[in-house]
């Protein structure tokens, strides 16, 4: 998920699926069409939306990437809160840091 700001409630925060936008336009302001129709303006530029989409991405692809099968089968039996997946994203990349 991305953290974005609605344009027109006082900078209210919240969190959207990046898989849900279907287009960006600016017309002034950032207007993201999602998938299901719902138009949704943002504070954020569209280059902005776009890098945390592209951020987010590549989170989980890394936490995929390093993650032993054994550990996938735990998560995914126990239902794992996105706390569980940040937690391994540290610990996978304190990995690669420790090695030479």
């Amino acid at each position: 998920m991305i953290r974005l700001h609605h344009y027109n409630h006082d900078a209210e925060a919240f969190w959207l699926n990046p898989d849900l936008i279907e287009s960006i336009d600016l017309r002034p302001t950032t207007v993201l069409t999602l998938t299901t129709g719902k138009k949704v303006w943002v504070k954020e530029a569209p280059e902005e939306v776009c890098d945390l989409a592209a951020l987010f991405r590549g989170a989980v692809l890394h936490v995929a990437l390093n993650m032993t099968s054994e550990r996938a089968g735990e998560i995914l039996s126990a239902r794992a809160t996105a706390a569980d997946l940040e937690r391994e994203a540290q610990l996978a990349e304190s990995k690669e840091n420790d090695q030479p």
